[in-house]
């Protein structure tokens, strides 16, 4: 077997290899189960995002650290702001 014939070979085996591999990932929808948790990660991301965002406003406005977003959504609930006033923040 030459060189060029073994070259020819492998390139064949290669070609089935790729084709095989997307028929598979069409059948199993892996690359649309890929796609979707992507999209997923990147909404978790941004809930992080919005999170260390209430911190830091949370930080500014003289809260203490230790008082979650929890207690904040049931002081607002309750008609109390986070800063321990009753009404609306100003």
């Amino acid at each position: 077997m030459h060189s060029s014939d073994l070259f020819i070979v492998l390139l064949v085996l290669l070609l089935i290899f790729l084709i095989a591999r997307e028929l598979i990932c069409w059948y199993w929808k892996l690359n649309k189960i890929v796609s979707l948790l992507e999209s997923i990660d990147g909404k978790l991301n941004l809930d992080d995002k919005i999170e260390q965002i209430q911190i830091a406003l949370d930080k500014i406005e003289g809260n203490s650290i230790g008082k979650s977003s929890a207690s904040n959504i049931n002081d607002a609930a309750q008609g109390e702001s986070p800063n321990g006033k009753n009404g609306v923040r100003p």
